[in-house]
């Protein structure tokens, strides 16, 4: 999913479902599932974050996403919420610490899951199956520690078949595996920030078989190892420094380009390591 706010100019985004248009005073979803193009008739300045389906499962207990959400800030206090939080975390993030940061990409995947949830007519899907996911995210979630969850079992607690499970979460792209595992990695994540718990501890708890197993996802996915992940919030939250930047220094776009975009990277590497795992730079360029 993709999400945009612009401070000027104008963007049309073009799909097969039809068009929807960015300027300013919205805030626009687009499902990046469907093909389209953008278009822009003379210049836009925006911010753009990508975020994961999978960063939303633990936020988000939909079937569907819609192919585009378009917003106006006017309207929906939620927009405007998530417009300030996006303008906020531009202008504090190199003074935020690692758990500030993770409390940031958390309230912005709070907001978004809220404004789709929102407006269901829009989100589409069945009745029974929206109703379902939130109690299977929950069984899910307390049935985490020590033992592996197969998709016979979540049916069974819920007294339906296992393919009903999997069609919950198929309707998102996701599986049940991969629903799991983002708890998993949830769950391991608030432990590091939290506790002093060796690696193999934490990843023995979550399912893990052992820490080196634990590593190998938790890099694939967040770009860092957990021992690199826990070492950089001790170094963020250290008194050291007044300012407690995130990674290396990025300079400000000049005129005429795109105010700096911005992707959660919260499942895949980042482009560069000027980011925590939770926000990264994407520099657009605005056409003359």
């Amino acid at each position: 999913m993709l999400l945009f706010t612009a401070s000027a100019g104008k963007q049309v985004m073009d799909t097969a479902s039809g068009s929807a248009v960015l300027e300013p005073g919205t805030v626009l979803l687009a499902n990046t599932r469907e093909p389209g193009k953008f278009i822009i008739p003379h210049f836009v300045r925006k911010k753009s974050v990508r975020i994961p389906s999978s960063a939303l499962i633990p936020f988000l207990a939909k079937t569907s996403m819609p192919d585009s959400l378009t917003l106006r800030t006017a309207d929906s206090p939620l927009a405007q919420l998530l417009q300030d939080l996006l303008h906020g975390i531009g202008r504090q993030y190199t003074r935020m610490s690692q758990s500030e940061l993770e409390g940031a990409r958390n309230a912005m995947l709070s907001l978004v899951a809220g404004l789709v949830l929102g407006n269901k007519a829009n989100a589409g899907g069945s009745d029974f199956l929206p109703m379902l996911r939130p109690r299977l995210e929950q069984w899910i979630s307390e049935h985490l520690q020590g033992r592996a969850l197969r998709v016979e079992d979540i049916a069974t607690a819920h007294n339906v078949s296992p393919r009903t499970v999997q069609r919950v979460f198929a309707s998102t792209g996701d599986t049940v595996r991969s629903v799991v595992r983002a708890h998993r990695l949830a769950a391991v994540r608030r432990d590091l920030l939290t506790s002093n718990q060796p690696v193999a501890t934490i990843a023995h708890r979550w399912g893990f078989f052992d820490a080196s197993h634990l590593s190998r996802i938790f890099k694939h996915e967040f770009a860092m190892t957990p021992g690199e992940f826990r070492e950089n919030y001790h170094q963020s939250a250290s008194p050291v420094s007044p300012v407690a930047p995130v990674g290396r220094s990025v300079p400000a776009p000049s005129s005429g380009v795109n105010e700096t975009a911005r992707s959660t990277g919260l499942m895949s590497p980042p482009l560069d390591d000027a980011w925590a795992p939770l926000f990264r730079t994407i520099a657009v360029p605005s056409p003359a």
